[in-house]
This record gives structure tokens, C-alpha cells and sequence, in this order.
């Protein structure tokens, strides 16, 4: 199935912002990987696939706005970048967990999600407009598509997707079992709705994993916490676009999202305490004599209590 795209007569994109952006921190060269692949002893895989804020180079107007996007909005630097380009921070967080736990292997992208949806069925992953604070903005360069750029979208997420299929393929075999842990974030406003939690958890079906990390988070952050937050997963809500929920049952990998808010990983301070918190859970749950259980998808026990703050209505998308 070829992604949903449109045809449209007039796209364009009125937002000057903050001046001009560096294109180096922005383009992919020809021969620049799409993603970034650490390989640990672990059977925990942490996969990012938001972490990317790059757009191939030819991909980039001439007047230097990628997918004819303001480029301010892909750049690194700013505080002022716009989350659909990326999910800010989690680049650095990767980072500093491989540091803190090297043996969890991890994946991540060096490529927008405006580019490609790598977390998502290829039929979704093509974002034609932005939501994120109110009205549709239409991204100019994901319209009209021809074939030929089409392709060259899906040479990259077939790179990503088949990656992170073989790193968790390759687990399973080593250590006869294997969980995937995605790590997200979230902008901390949403169509002008403040976001007070600071992380969430969401995932689309009960297992060991899921509860041990919930009932971890609940413990150490109490109410700033919240379970099927930013949205829900387990209720439906994206999980018919999402490829996880067909990756995990091919696998009989858990999968757990771990969406962290992204003022906490842009400040060094924060990013380097949430970077601890994260890895001091995963490393508990490893010294947990339930570990076992959370390299398959078996059913949470529902032996704790693992109600987190409820969760207030989503604004957001995977």
C-alpha cells in the first residue's frame, strides 16, 4: 500500500521566524546513514525513531527550506524548532543511556519524521500538514509527490524499519527473548493546552514489562507520571497506524513508549537527570526476578499497584 499523499494547487508556508539557519545542521549528505545503531549483550533494545532532524539534501528548496518548510524550524540549535520536525532531546538521551548502560543495545534516526514516518505503516508515514498549535500549516514538500521521490522516501524508512526488524530478530535469537523500549517526547503545549505531566507510558497491551516500568515511574515520580499518555494506545488511539503492535507479535517482543516532555531533555542539567532516572528503571528491572518474563509478551500479574495519575484527554500524535 503506497502512502496517502495529495494533490494540491497551492501549498506554501508564511512563517519567517528567527534568522537565517545553518543548512549544514540540517542537510543529509548522499552518503550520510539514516540511523544511528548501537549493539549491546543486552535482550532490551531501546529504539528512537524521532530523534532525526535532518532532510536530504536535495530535499531543501534553493531559497534553503526543507520540504519547503521554514528551516528554523529543523534546527538543532534554536529553541524555538517545531516538535513535528523531531522529537527534540531524545537524540541526547539516547546518547547518554548508551553511556550510562552500554550493554542496551538502541536504534535511532538521523532523519525527520517530516520526511518519513519511521515509527509508522508505510501507508501513514508521509505527514502532508502540521497540527501541533492550532490551525493545519501544509508542508509544501509533502504534496504532490512523484514516484521517483516517493521511492527515495522509502529507501529511507525500508533502511530504519529493516534495521530495527534485524537488531531485534538478531536478539531474540542470542538471548531467546527480547523487549523493545521506545522513547519519545512530547512539546509541553498542544493547541494551546498546557502538558503538567512530565512523562508518560503508553502501550497497547498489558505485560510484564509494561507494569514494572509503570509501577517503577509511579514510584519514583508520583504524580508527575501518567499511564496512556500523551494518548492512548491501548484503547486503538494510532495503534492502527503504528507498525509496532505488528513488530512485537512477529517477534513476541513487548514493546513499552516512554514519552518523556521535551523541556526536560533540553536544559543539560534535566536531560542528564532524566537520562539517570530512565537507567537506574532499566536497571532495576533487570535485577528483577520477573526480568524473564519481560522478554515475551506475557500478561502483566497485576500483583501491584500500578495506577498512575489518569491520564487527561490527548493532544497529540504518535
Amino acid at each position: 500500500m503506497k502512502p496517502q499523499t495529495t494533490t494540491v494547487q497551492f501549498c506554501e508556508v508564511s512563517d519567517p521566524g528567527p534568522p537565517k539557519t545553518d543548512l549544514g545542521d540540517v542537510a543529509l549528505r548522499e552518503n550520510d546513514p539514516v540511523y544511528r545503531l548501537h549493539r549491546g549483550n543486552s535482550p532490551l533494545i531501546l529504539s528512537a525513531p524521532h530523534t532525526g532532524w535532518k532532510v536530504p539534501e536535495h530535499m531543501i528548496d534553493r531559497d534553503g527550506s526543507p520540504l519547503g518548510a521554514p528551516a528554523w524550524w529543523f534546527d538543532p540549535k534554536l529553541p524555538q524548532h517545531r516538535h513535528e520536525v523531531c522529537d527534540w532531546g531524545t537524540a541526547e538521551l539516547v546518547e547518554r543511556i548508551n553511556r550510562l548502560i552500554p550493554h542496551i543495545s538502541s536504534i535511532s534516526s538521523n532523519v525527520s519524521r517530516l520526511v518519513v514516518e519511521k515509527n509508522r505503516k508505510w501507508e501513514y508515514a508521509i505527514t502532508p500538514e502540521s497540527s501541533e498549535y492550532g490551525p493545519k500549516i501544509c508542508i509544501p514538500g509533502n504534496h504532490n509527490i512523484s514516484t521517483k521521490q516517493l521511492s527515495e522516501r522509502k529507501a529511507i524508512y525500508d533502511a530504519y524499519t529493516a534495521a530495527e526488524n534485524d537488531l531485534i530478530s538478531d536478539i531474540k535469537h542470542a538471548h531467546n527473548g527480547a523487549a523493545n523500549i521506545a522513547l519519545h517526547s512530547f512539546a509541553p503545549e498542544w493547541h494551546g493546552h498546557g502538558r503538567d505531566y512530565e512523562i508518560g507510558i503508553t502501550y497497547f497491551e498489558d505485560t510484564t514489562l509494561s507494569e514494572l516500568i509503570e509501577h517503577a515511574l509511579i514510584e519514583r515520580m508520583g504524580r508527575r507520571a501518567a499511564s496512556q499518555y500523551p494518548y492512548n494506545l491501548k484503547n486503538g488511539q494510532f495503534s492502527d497506524k503504528i507498525a509496532a503492535p505488528s513488530l512485537s507479535q512477529k517477534h513476541d517482543a513487548p514493546f513499552v513508549m516512554i514519552e518523556i516532555r521535551n523541556d526536560l531533555l533540553q536544559d543539560l542539567q534535566r536531560l542528564e537527570e532524566t537520562a539517570e532516572l530512565l537507567s537506574d528503571i532499566i536497571h532495576n528491572i533487570q535485577q528483577n526476578p520477573e526480568y524473564e518474563q519481560c522478554l515475551s509478551r506475557n500478561p502483566a500479574s497485576k500483583s501491584r499497584e500500578t495506577a498512575l495519575s489518569p491520564a487527561i484527554p490527548a493532544y497529540g500524535v504518535a
